[in-house]
């Protein structure tokens, strides 16, 4: 049972999160006035899990100065969970989605530009993937009826 552990989690991580946008569609769409009052309760219940988990984490060697970036970080999470809501207020979620999941492909670009890391060949097969990906699921596509249009 423990073997098959890791698969299982795996498997259901992906259904868990389609879940969540979905919930969050709906709950913007439906039962929220003010997509920003929502990402401030939003972000109160990230920041209180926060609190909670980091009572567990042994604080020795964290200066007040290095806490600098997680601050920055944190912040930058409060303005991506507004620019969230209030797009998908307005937009189809799985428009959305397609759009958002670009960011592996900036941290690539990133990491490359500004942390030396070197990409490989397949990354750049997978950012090309990933790019062709995003964009078949963020716009709309007319019906196809070649074997084409059944690949895409």
């Amino acid at each position: 049972m423990y073997k098959f552990l890791p698969l299982i989690i795996t498997t259901l991580s992906p259904f868990i999160w389609a879940f969540m946008n979905s919930l969050d569609k709906y709950v913007i769409s439906h039962k929220v006035k003010k997509p920003f009052g929502f990402a401030i309760v939003a972000g109160l219940v990230n920041l209180i899990f926060g609190v909670v988990f980091s009572l567990f984490l042994q604080w020795k060697n964290i200066s007040l100065g290095s806490l600098i970036f997680p601050v920055l970080a944190g912040i930058m999470f409060g303005c991506q969970l507004v620019i969230y809501y209030l797009i998908i207020q307005k937009e189809d979620i799985s428009k959305v989605i397609g759009i958002i999941y670009l960011y592996p492909l900036l941290v690539a670009l990133l990491s490359f530009l500004f942390l030396s890391e070197v990409i490989s060949l397949t990354g750049y097969i997978g950012m090309f993937v990933t790019l062709a990906g995003v964009i078949m699921l963020s716009t709309r596509m007319p019906k196809l009826r070649t074997k084409l249009g059944i690949f895409l």
